[in-house]
């Protein structure tokens, strides 16, 4: 694409209000993630940046295309004597880091739409085992239960802070029999408590989490643990971005409902490929949690992470980039690619097979 904004940025399509609720207490301002906790999809100060707008049905791979910033919503006419809202404002004391982590960045019905799509057109069924690897709060893999009742699902995280938040505010929210099919265990994913929980249909590391292995025999390591716990018609899905701008050393605003997220690359060192960046909420009173989430990654590069997938044994290698309309703006449509543009910033998803 020829204009990059926020990569990471992400919305949720028809997220309820309810999400965004304050909370009574503040939060803790500058949480930091464990090694395992899984990352926010960040903005570079050039990425695609997702809308909500789903994508037509008769294109296969998508997700919400991430240029177009969504517009805010319009201010409600003035009407004598009407009641004030009864929502308070949110403010860096009463707002909910994790919530509005959820709110800026993740997107599971799509990732799991893409998943779905490609583990029928490889296997002519739905997958009905997951797991959902530096999980955070493992919003992805509730959603997955919530699919099919024959769906089942583990989520893993090193960090014992989202997994409380999510065994508190998002396990409630499923039905007793979807609950029953869902486990969350603090975990490193290099554990042999992770692979022996096995075998899996589908294994996923999203929000390039999976960059927090930054010496490559680990991440050969992690590789050859996921396929060694995928079951024969499996696969491990992981979603890269690349490209100039996600080089840089920068920072992007980005204007949600009644907060400011901003995505900081805050240090980049070439000579070790290892970045530091941070993710903020910024709100209208002028508060602001300005490290709510804290990453180091080493950022891979595409070829990297096809070698040493197959050094890990897997077999096939498939690599679904996002397309641009005539504008250069991304479509949020995923196609199988060999080759790639050389975009200031593309997203991608990888499929690995043994």
């Amino acid at each position: 694409m020829s204009t990059l904004t926020s990569p990471l940025v992400r919305t949720l399509p028809r997220r309820p209000d309810s999400i965004l609720e304050p909370k009574a207490t503040k939060p803790t301002t500058n949480g930091k993630h464990a090694a395992n906790a899984a990352p926010a999809r960040p903005a570079a100060k050039a990425a695609p940046k997702p809308s909500a707008k789903a994508a037509p049905p008769d294109q296969p791979n998508s997700k919400p295309n991430a240029t177009r910033a969504a517009k805010p919503p319009a201010q409600p006419k003035r009407i004598a004597n009407s009641k004030p809202s009864s929502k308070p404002t949110l403010t860096a004391a009463n707002a909910d880091r994790f919530a509005l982590y959820q709110a800026s960045v993740q997107e599971p019905d799509v990732d799991l739409d893409f998943l779905d799509r490609q583990y029928k057109r490889a296997f002519a069924r739905f997958p009905a085992r997951l797991r959902e690897d530096f999980c955070g709060t493992a919003l992805t893999a509730s959603r997955f239960v919530q699919r099919r009742p024959t769906n089942s699902a583990l989520g893993v995280d090193l960090d014992p802070k989202p997994i409380a938040w999510g065994r508190a505010n998002i396990l409630p929210k499923l039905k007793p029999d979807q609950q029953a099919r869902i486990q969350i265990i603090q975990a490193n994913v290099l554990s042999d408590q992770a692979r022996d929980a096995g075998p899996f249909d589908a294994i996923l590391a999203f929000n390039f989490s999976y960059w927090i292995l930054q010496q490559r025999a680990t991440l050969i390591d992690y590789f050859t643990r996921c396929r060694k716990a995928l079951a024969r018609d499996g696969m491990l899905v992981l979603d890269f971005m690349a490209g100039s701008d996600v080089l840089t050393e920068s920072t992007e605003r980005s204007r949600k409902r009644g907060f400011t997220y901003v995505w900081d690359q805050r240090r980049y060192d070439p000579l070790s490929g290892q970045m530091t960046c941070h993710i903020g909420f910024e709100f209208p009173d002028g508060t602001a949690l300005p490290r709510a989430f804290t990453y180091t990654w080493r950022l891979y590069t595409m070829p990297e992470v096809k070698d040493i997938l197959a050094d890990a044994g897997f077999t096939s290698i498939e690599f679904f980039l996002e397309g641009e309309d005539a504008k250069g703006d991304g479509t949020g449509v995923y196609a199988k690619r060999a080759q790639g543009p050389a975009d200031r910033c593309l997203l991608a998803y990888i499929i690995a097979r043994a």
